[in-house]
């Protein structure tokens, strides 16, 4: 196994932001995308080497031939990439990364979690902003509050919560009340 950090869809946004932060730390990437050119001139702003792979599967092939210690996957959509470049890692023992946030990727990924750590390698699926952004919100508006009052927030919600089909919050009938068993009335906007 090599040392190399390989960024799959070097070429993009994402891919060349992940070379840039490498390089800052020192580390040297392996941009792999399907243009020559775009990979040349993404790897002089990054200072990163390149590999030439014209399709996914060529890209899983490399993989398994040249064994990187790590792989980045940005290439979406990652239903269709996370699986093939997933196998690729788990035959060699690469450790995988990618950027998914879909709940079918994520959902597919998480399925291959116990074949990786068996054979010794990690599996992160999710790492990109989508999820990040999100996650890193909910912290910053939980900040300070106690487990307690959050709990608390989330019961309010549920319990003032209308379907506008008129399906009920779970736990609740539709149209009633749990404390009072008044009916609910339409909702107003605005509100």
């Amino acid at each position: 196994m090599t040392a190399q950090i390989w960024v799959l869809g070097g070429t993009g946004r994402s891919g060349r932001t992940i070379a840039a932060q490498l390089a800052r730390l020192g580390l040297t990437a392996v941009l792999v995308g399907r243009d020559a050119n775009r990979l040349h001139a993404a790897a002089q702003q990054t200072g990163s080497e390149t590999l030439l792979a014209p399709s996914l599967a060529a890209a899983a092939a490399e993989i398994r031939q040249q064994c990187p210690a790590v792989v980045i996957n940005t290439v979406g959509p990652f239903t269709t990439t996370a699986p093939e470049v997933i196998d690729a890692c788990r035959a060699v023992g690469s450790h995988y990364i990618d950027l998914a946030n879909d709940v079918e990727a994520l959902s597919a990924a998480y399925e291959m979690h116990h074949a990786a750590t068996q054979a010794g390698h990690t599996l992160v699926t999710g790492a990109g902003f989508g999820v990040t952004a999100t996650e890193s919100v909910v912290m910053k508006l939980c900040e300070g509050a106690s487990a307690r009052s959050l709990l608390g927030a989330h019961r309010r919600d549920l319990a003032g919560w209308r379907d506008p089909r008129g399906l009920a919050a779970p736990g609740r009938r539709p149209g009633v009340h749990r404390s009072s068993g008044r009916r609910d009335r339409p909702a107003t906007a605005g509100r």
